[in-house]
């Protein structure tokens, strides 16, 4: 078999095996890109040492999402290179014989992020909310957003392969996933990504609740039904249809919706929801008429429940949104929520001013105006991306896929932005202006294995930097401190006297190694010393009793 081959002494062609094939027949297009095929090699050969199979075929999997998300050539190769130099034997030199400068940035900054990611999993110390903020951000923050991109899709991976995991690793993975990874998809647009990310957190942190739940809500069946129902009635009353599917609301939302409006699952009415996109008439009037003949057809094909209608065609939300909502219940008593709108409505809704990739989260943004200006440009592409190609959404019978009803609005190919683009020309969306960099700078320390993430000022070095360990049960007046014996950053030690030299940048690691220098029975007052690594300015306090005569070097991953 192609894996029970050395590295580099392959004796059949990477191009015939079965992984290969799969990736092609799901994305002909961009896995026959040299780039891809390039990186497909790599990988294959790379990972053909013992113990390393399932790791190529999570690459690969990972690669066929980033497809099936729009991205491009490079950005896919990525995905299929993106663990070679954290679980392989390959080098950045490797890399660099055979990619480009930027493939092989990309991929040195996934694996950075990888070990972030790690090192916060291994320390099992709960970050609060601000801390959680502020760690999305400095994702976002240290790197391409394309970066962030590859990490979801081998994260969803990941979460997908996660059966055969300790359950301790699993709980990990999930608080991670729900906490940090989530967030992030919602953040970029990539809302299947989000949902099917918290279904399988919710699978692995309880999964008596999950089976149970996911079981009842497994109405697919109904939903088919009910729009080959809608499908038929419109057909024959001719309605000007663009787009007919629908979608059942994802196991997890569900879940949470239950517990933070204290509601049964039987008294909520978007469980399951269809939406119709009917085409633009010559004028606004024209296109509400086409909308209300619509909501006409799909009332009198199902029984309306009274008072569940909203008018956001006559009354539009705040943001611009448009639509006309109504729930209906079919001849089994299964509740359905119908939305419908025009095409242009729609492109408002999902790409215009109403978009929520338009809208930072509740939380106060913790990133910088040029941050937020390459996420802003990612939602949108990610966002059209998903509208064509979720998996999630359900369509009747003679309906084979979604029907683009903004062709001519397509949007670049992320993450570039030709000036020929539609949108280039709206506010907001002009990637080559100067934006001013006015980020928070955030890095990661260690100490003792206790993780923190830490703002900084831009343009510090480590000699500025103050680490107090605050999460240490104990007190700042502790009868134990000790003394910083080393540090490093990035895993490369620092000598004392380079530590005005070294500027931390966002992301940075700071780990921290020390000696304990008071005796239990000796007082604050007694001390000595009690400035520890003055040279450093380096102070840490409010460290627990303990027997051990030293602390150990905190492994960095």
């Amino acid at each position: 078999m192609l894996r029970a081959e050395l590295a580099g002494e392959f004796t059949c062609d990477v191009f015939d095996s079965e992984a290969y094939r799969r990736a092609l027949t799901t994305a002909p297009e961009i896995f026959a890109e040299p780039t891809v095929r390039e990186a497909f090699d790599f990988t294959a050969k790379s990972h053909a040492g013992p113990g390393l199979g399932p790791h190529f075929d999570r690459c690969v999997d990972t690669a066929i999402t980033l497809a099936k998300l729009g991205m491009d050539a490079k950005t896919v190769a990525v995905g299929l290179l993106h663990d070679t130099l954290d679980v392989t034997s390959s080098t950045k030199e490797d890399l660099r014989k055979r990619f480009s400068d930027e493939v092989v940035a990309l991929v040195e900054d996934v694996t950075r992020v990888h070990r972030v990611s790690k090192l916060h999993r291994a320390s099992g110390r709960v970050l609060d909310f601000n801390e959680r903020a502020q760690f999305r951000a400095m994702l976002l923050a240290m790197t391409d957003a394309r970066v962030v991109i590859v990490k979801l899709a081998a994260r969803l991976i990941k979460m997908r392969n996660l059966a055969s995991a300790p359950q301790s690793q699993q709980q990990a993975f999930a608080d991670e996933t729900l906490t940090i990874y989530a967030p992030l998809a919602a953040r970029l647009g990539i809302f299947s990504v989000k949902n099917e990310l918290e279904d399988l957190t919710f699978k692995w942190m309880n999964p008596q609740a999950y089976a149970e739940l996911s079981q009842t809500l497994d109405q697919r069946e109904s939903i088919v039904a009910a729009l080959n129902k809608l499908d038929e009635e419109l057909s024959s009353r001719r309605a000007q249809v663009v787009d007919l599917c629908g979608r059942q609301k994802s196991v997890y939302s569900v879940y949470k919706k239950m517990l933070s409006k204290n509601q049964k699952l039987e008294d909520i009415m978007d469980l399951r929801a269809i939406r119709i996109i009917v085409a633009d008439g010559d004028n606004d009037a024209e296109s509400e008429q086409t909308c209300r003949e619509t909501l006409e057809i799909a009332l009198s094909t199902f029984q309306s429940v009274e008072g569940r209608s909203k008018d956001y065609i006559a009354n539009p939300k705040a943001n611009g949104y448009q639509s006309l909502h109504a729930v209906v219940r079919d001849e089994n008593e299964t509740t359905f929520e119908i939305q419908i709108r025009s095409a242009s409505m729609h492109r408002t809704a999902e790409f215009g001013v109403a978009a929520h990739w338009r809208y930072k989260e509740h939380e106060k943004s913790a990133t910088s105006a040029k941050v937020d200006q390459q996420i802003q440009w990612a939602r949108f592409m990610l966002t059209w991306q998903n509208e064509l190609d979720d998996q999630q959404k359900i369509r009747p019978a003679r309906v084979a896929h979604a029907v683009d009803c903004g062709a001519a609005l397509r949007p670049c190919m992320f993450p570039t932005h030709s000036a020929d683009c539609a949108y280039s020309r709206e506010e907001g969306f002009c990637q080559s202006c100067e934006v001013e960099d006015d980020s928070p700078n955030y890095i990661i320390t260690v100490v003792d294995g206790a993780v923190a993430v830490r703002e900084i000022a831009q343009n510090s070095t480590l000699a500025d930097l103050k680490l107090e360990d605050a999460h240490v049960p104990g007190g700042a007046r502790s009868s134990e401190f000790y003394r910083v014996s080393s540090v490093r950053v990035n895993k490369k030690s620092i000598a004392t006297a380079n530590a005005s030299s070294t500027t931390l940048k966002m992301g940075d690691v700071i780990e921290v190694n020390r000696t304990r220098i008071l005796s239990p029975n000796k007082s604050w007052d007694e001390a000595d010393d009690v400035s520890v690594f003055e040279d450093l300015n380096l102070e840490i306090h409010a460290l627990p009793k303990t027997d051990a005569v030293d602390r150990t070097t905190v492994r960095m991953i």
